[in-house]
């Protein structure tokens, strides 16, 4: 999975007027007893519109054609 960018975030920090932005994907199994995976970016320092161009990958993740 690949993770692009944000747009138009809250500052979170008011004296700078920025935030300091990460994206996290949370994949949880529809079976009961499995989990979840967790898979985050990495961190943008003070920027309302982050780039990150990053790819995640999970474990359990598997293609599915239709």
């Amino acid at each position: 999975m690949k993770i692009l960018t944000a747009r138009n975030l809250p500052p979170m920090k008011k004296l700078t007027n920025s935030t300091d932005a990460y994206c996290e994907v949370t994949l949880k199994n529809c079976h009961v007893g499995e989990g979840k995976e967790i898979q985050r970016t990495s961190t943008v320092w003070e920027n309302l519109y982050p780039k990150w161009n990053e790819s995640v990958g999970f474990k359990r993740l598997r293609y599915i054609s239709m």
